[in-house]
């Protein structure tokens, strides 16, 4: 019967440094926000550091193609750009549609969450 070993891979965060690798001289608060223990868990969902930046950045990119593809399709663009090129409108406006960026949405009631990252309104005649 063969044996099989299994390699485990630790990301080295301060915490991982302190209390596996047993290195006391190791401060384990998080180097962005210095609030928190910096663990895996903290890094991935919890760093306010991070929320404000990093963990929009990727959506963000995807975001702002769809944002140009829907203002190329209702005439709000005139020409395409590279992704990496990309600057964005807050508003654009003709007499198709309007389209806005990172904007709130006024409602009746009180919605939570209430600011989406595209919203597109079609004018209807």
């Amino acid at each position: 019967m063969k044996s099989t070993t299994t390699k485990t891979t630790s990301v080295n965060t301060k915490n991982y440094k302190k209390i596996t690798m047993k290195d006391g001289s190791i401060d384990d608060l998080c180097r962005r926000c210095n609030s928190a223990v910096e663990n895996i868990q903290h890094i991935i969902s919890r760093c306010q550091t991070l929320i404000q930046l990093d963990y929009k950045a990727r959506p963000n990119c995807v975001a702002e193609i769809l944002h140009e593809k829907l203002a190329l399709k209702y005439s709000l663009l005139n020409e395409s750009t590279s992704y990496y090129k990309c600057s964005l409108s807050k508003a654009l406006e003709n007499n198709l549609a309007c389209l806005y960026w990172d904007r709130s949405i006024l409602t009746n009631e009180t919605a939570p969450r209430n600011h989406p990252d595209i919203t597109l309104f079609e004018k209807t005649i």
